[in-house]
């Protein structure tokens, strides 16, 4: 079968990887990390597909583990399959990833005050909360917006 990478459901990234029907977890991420080296650190494994009243059926599952919400969709056609029950299922998006994460904490130079542990996504009232109350200094407003143009990633950029 053939895997194809899409980014905005449009734009075919790199030529299609053909692939064997019993390919091993080990040999799919080989071939996928050879053929798209841009995706990162990725996971892959496979299981037995108990759905399918045929032999020889596999489930795989890819997860990006350096995946942000630019990465889009890999997608799969049955071009070569043969026998009684082999078809390729829709290609399942589990969830939007995030690549950032953690927390931050704010320093008073004059006073050595420390605040609170903010989280990277705070909200704007949080981080106001936290100056005022932990290092007792009146915040006016506090913005929250997204620098980043090219792809949107709510509360990146403080």
């Amino acid at each position: 079968f053939e895997i194809s990478y899409f980014r905005d459901n449009s734009y075919l990234y790199a030529s299609s990887l053909k692939v064997s029907s019993d390919i091993s977890a080990d040999q799919l991420k080989v071939a996928l990390s050879e053929k798209l080296p841009l995706l990162g650190e990725m996971h892959v494994s496979r299981s037995p597909n108990n759905d399918c009243g045929c032999s020889n059926a596999w489930k795989w599952e890819v997860t990006f583990a350096d995946a942000s919400s630019g990465i889009n969709l890999l997608k799969t056609n049955g071009q070569g399959l043969i026998g009684a029950g082999a078809s390729i299922s829709n290609v399942i998006y589990e969830r939007t990833t995030n690549m950032l994460n953690g927390s931050f904490m704010l320093i008073d130079p004059l006073t050595g005050s420390i605040s609170r542990n903010i989280p990277f996504d705070a909200t704007s009232q949080f981080i106001q909360e936290a100056v005022e109350e932990d290092l007792s200094i009146f915040v006016q407003s506090v913005a929250a917006f997204n620098t980043d143009s090219q792809r949107d990633q709510p509360n990146l950029g403080r």
